[in-house]
């Protein structure tokens, strides 16, 4: 499946295969957004690009973002050594 994915770092926004966790350009942590392929790949240039400056906002990011919820059992989460307590 194809998921929308935006880079803070890169202010950039991606159509990714699967719950990806780096950005494929900076390689810095990336958001995975709510809004389903279908619908951006139907959005207008113009709506995509207001909508990809709306992104920068913080508050608008954070409302927009999905936590894929089994993020804590991939092997980038696994090599960092973290726990599930934190």
């Amino acid at each position: 499946m194809m998921y929308i994915h935006y880079c803070s770092n890169c202010q950039n926004i991606f159509i990714l295969n699967g719950h990806k966790q780096e950005c494929p350009r900076c390689s810095v942590a990336i958001k995975e957004l709510k809004i389903s392929f279908e619908d951006y790949s139907t959005m207008l240039p113009t709506d995509r690009e207001i909508f990809r400056r709306k992104l920068t906002d913080p508050a608008f990011l954070n409302a927009n973002i999905t936590h894929y919820r089994f993020a804590r059992h991939t092997k980038r989460f696994q090599k960092e050594g973290k726990t599930d307590t934190e």
